[in-house]
């Protein structure tokens, strides 16, 4: 998310780039003094590089986040650093990734949510689109994982939790047409 840009987003064909990761490098003098620095890299493997599909309804969402982040920049003027990021803070710069999750914290304890992990939104994601009965082979290019393996070892409970769900349905089409 950190290194997201609204280049990556594409509103027209529905989907995200997934092309860099951006890491925090932390000041090396002495001292520990002076500003760290934002690295952009390329994902750690070629399967981390992928198209990911926007649902709808998070489009309009992504429209009116850019239409709210262009006035803010036209407001600051020079003030605003224009690196085109989706996800910066006020001035256009990059988030420190330890707001990210304060920001999570507060928005999950506001709604009196369980506590979690910001990354755990990616478990939950994929465990929705395996509940919606999408293939593995596709939640695997989707999360951007190189073999099948990792996505099936991570989400074979959600797996084994469809099973009586694929009986009844096989069964309802057998009896619909006819065989006892």
């Amino acid at each position: 998310l950190l290194a997201l840009t609204w280049s990556d987003v594409d509103l027209t064909n529905n989907t995200i780039s997934i092309n860099k990761t951006a890491k925090y490098i932390a000041p090396v003098d002495e001292d520990g003094r002076g500003k760290g620095e934002i690295l952009i890299q390329t994902p750690k493997t070629m399967s981390s590089i992928r198209n990911i599909p926007i649902p709808v309804f998070l489009k309009d969402k992504l429209k009116q986040y850019k239409a709210e982040q262009s006035r803010n920049r036209i407001r600051l003027a020079n003030k605003y650093e224009n690196n085109s990021l989706v996800f910066c803070n006020s001035e256009g710069r990059y988030l420190d990734s330890s707001r990210i999750r304060k920001v999570f914290k507060k928005v999950l304890k506001d709604n009196k949510l369980k506590a979690r992990k910001f990354h755990d939104l990616r478990h939950t994601y994929a465990t929705r689109l395996f509940e919606l009965g999408e293939s593995p082979k596709k939640v695997q290019t989707i999360l951007g994982h190189s073999n099948i393996a990792t996505t099936l070892d991570i989400y074979t409970h959600v797996l084994e939790d469809t099973k009586d769900s694929a009986s009844s349905k096989l069964n309802d089409l057998y009896i619909s047409m006819g065989v006892n």
